[in-house]
């Protein structure tokens, strides 16, 4: 017998299916409103982690990283009434609803990241990034 050789489209035709067609994004629609955030940034921590010495003492070497970045540590009530900061979520903290979602860096919680060397590398990485960005 025979083989033939299909190209996907056809065989989904053959099948009685219509591919869909992917289009590539435009220059003009990734140039589209951009939220232009500075160097502040906001950290919103779960109440439950807030009691624990590890996760606190965690938490304090994360803020004083971001400072030796050059990026400024600021208090969720600044991130609620300024939209230009960004606000970094350690697991689930829920947010305050003048945070939009587009603002939202969600990270692992302090637990996972005080446990896992590797996430806690991954953490740094998203701060330089974001230090940089905004350099």
């Amino acid at each position: 017998m025979e083989s033939i050789a299909l190209s996907r489209i056809e065989l989904l035709r053959a099948l009685g299916m219509n591919p869909l067609r992917l289009r590539a994004r435009s220059a003009k629609a990734e140039a589209g409103p951009r939220i232009a955030f500075d160097k502040r940034i906001a950290l919103l921590r779960a109440q439950q982690e807030v009691d624990q010495p590890a996760l606190s003492m965690l938490y304090t070497k994360i803020t004083e990283a971001i400072s030796t970045l050059g990026l400024q540590c600021v208090r969720i009530a600044d991130a609620e009434a300024d939209s230009h900061v960004r606000v970094l979520a350690f697991g689930e903290a829920p947010l305050p609803p003048a945070i939009g979602i587009e603002r939202v860096l969600r990270v692992d919680a302090l637990a996972v990241l005080n446990a896992d060397r590797t996430r806690k590398r991954a953490l740094w990485d998203l701060l330089q990034r974001l230090a940089q960005e905004n350099g």
